[in-house]
């Protein structure tokens, strides 16, 4: 059991790095690819989530990039 004083542990974005990997080269792609799979999302939210700035995600839109980029959460997230 963690101690009171013990800091959360963050999760870190790793979606571009994951892109990279599957040959996904821009974020308009990558929207597009959300689409196809009924998910709605502006490229300005999704470029925050791929620069790793967004600190609060959906869990539909993490389900879909799971699925568009082929991945589980242990490629989309690093634990820091």
């Amino acid at each position: 059991m963690a101690s009171a004083s013990a800091k959360p542990r963050r999760l870190k974005w790793r979606t571009r790095i994951v892109m990279a990997e599957r040959g996904v080269r821009s974020v308009s792609a990558l929207r597009r690819k959300l689409e196809e799979l009924g998910i709605s999302i502006s490229d300005a939210q999704l470029g925050r989530i791929i620069d790793g700035r967004s600190s609060h995600f959906n869990s539909i839109v993490v389900g879909g990039l799971l699925t568009a980029l082929n991945c589980g959460l242990s490629d989309l997230f690093a634990v820091r």
